[in-house]
């Protein structure tokens, strides 16, 4: 444990005497999933996910996973895999024994503007990559190609490859990215579909931004950052609590935070995860003790 941390927990431990514990529900990438996860280990929060921590990065996926654990709605049996992964075993549903009303603060990182549907249904843009185009030679490549093209330039249909499907590509798939949709979020998407979450949920939020900051060639990836700037602009208008990655680094050296000895902007590095998860935790404690006030001051 770093020295930093070991101050940061000092600190909650002496705050924590007389505080009760969160119950905090996640949705998003492993940028949530394992830091929060190391600050469950510490028993700080109760994890409230029901089972259900495969990752999500599109607004339409968030609110997809939002009417799961409400029970309005379920993963389809067809596409789960392309939904939210298979790889560690995969629920379409949470436990029997969740209640998504025992909730506190809901986590909630989004980290793309991309969006990509199949029958209205959102699809997660890395699952569709490999499983659709990954396996499938030069047809797969081809595909990949065309579906960044679509996003590229705001097409709303993907072009089919010229290749003919290969055997690779079962009847399912065939039928999926023969109707795949993409839609790139300008800003008046992005603030509809916050707007939705924050009349669906009615709980304490925190919303997480990706790491926006400058990668080895001195510049930030521009359409994260524009991404970024329009969730904080939506924040600060409703007063909503945000998580910003980027202002852990006035305090911490990318090579101690990011994986990759810092160059990687998508991950965590191992030794960064307790200390994003500490920081993370201190913005929940704000918002659960706030919500806590006002709890008490209507008694």
């Amino acid at each position: 444990m770093t020295r930093e941390c070991v101050f940061i927990e000092r600190c909650f431990t002496i705050t924590m005497e007389n505080t009760a514990i969160p119950s905090v529900t996640i949705i998003g990438t492993c940028r949530v999933h394992d830091t929060l996860r190391k600050v469950n280990e510490k028993k700080y929060i109760n994890l409230n996910n029901g089972g259900m921590n495969t990752f999500v990065h599109s607004l339409p996926e968030i609110i997809k996973r939002l009417r799961v654990f409400s029970r309005e709605s379920k993963y389809s049996p067809e596409i789960v895999g392309l939904q939210v992964g298979v790889r560690k075993g995969v629920t379409t549903e949470p436990d029997k024994d969740f209640n998504f009303e025992e909730t506190d603060v809901i986590v909630i990182e989004i980290s793309t503007l991309k969006a990509i549907y199949y029958e209205n249904q959102p699809l997660q843009f890395n699952e569709v990559n490999r499983l659709l185009c990954t396996p499938h030679g030069d047809f797969g490549i081809e595909l990949r190609n065309n579906i960044n093209y679509a996003f590229n330039n705001n097409e709303i249909s993907i072009l089919l490859p010229g290749h003919p499907f290969p055997e690779t590509v079962s009847e399912n798939h065939r039928q999926i990215i023969a109707n795949l949709k993409p839609k790139l979020m300008d800003e008046q998407d992005i603030r509809e579909h916050l707007d939705l979450i924050y009349q669906y949920v009615k709980k304490p939020i925190l919303f997480v931004n990706h790491i926006n900051v400058e990668g080895v060639n001195g510049k930030k990836i521009t359409s994260r950052n524009r991404l970024c700037k329009i969730i904080q602009k939506y924040c600060t208008e409703h007063s909503f609590a945000l998580f910003e990655p980027s202002t852990l680094f006035s305090n911490h050296d990318k090579k101690t935070l990011l994986g990759k000895d810092g160059t990687d902007l998508a991950h965590y590095a191992r030794s960064g995860l307790e200390i994003v998860g500490m920081e993370q935790y201190g913005k929940i404690l704000e918002i659960f003790n706030a919500q806590n006030s006002r709890d008490s001051s209507h008694h």
